[in-house]
Parts: structure tokens; sequence; C-alpha cells
């Protein structure tokens, strides 16, 4: 499995890229890290919806083949 995540900071928010670069479909969690809500952003669709949320700042994943997914901490 080979997943790569980059990260910065707008506005005082966190914001996550992460691709699944491999052939198969990938299922995990991410330390997020930091607590709170998240917003999951599909570039390919345009989706926007809550992120899943997993134990102590980490945010749960799936991700098919070459997906990629944009992650926006929440307002805090």
């Amino acid at each position: 499995t080979r997943v790569a995540a980059g990260h910065f900071v707008r506005d005082g928010r966190r914001i996550l890229l992460v691709a699944n670069l491999a052939a198969k479909e990938y299922a995990g969690t991410l330390d997020a890290g930091a607590a709170g809500a998240w917003l999951a952003l599909d570039p390919a669709t345009g989706a926007v919806k809550p992120a899943e949320p997993g134990e102590a700042g980490r945010v749960k994943l799936s991700l098919a083949p070459r997906q990629a997914v944009v992650l926006v901490q929440g307002r805090r």
C-alpha cells in the first residue's frame, strides 16, 4: 500500500491532501494531528462531506486505487 500525504495551513485551518498511489483500495486511518471535525473534499467529483472521525485525532479513510481526498479542519 502506498499512500502519500501533504499538509499546509490556510487561514488558521489545517489542510491535508491524501492520495492512494497504489493499484488497490486503501482502508485505514490517518493521524490528522488535531481532534475535532474535518471535512472531506473529493477533487474528482466535487463532493464535500464530513470526514468520518476515528479515535483521538484520527480520521478514517477509504480510498479507491489512485484516488485522492482533501481534508480540511473544521472551524474552531
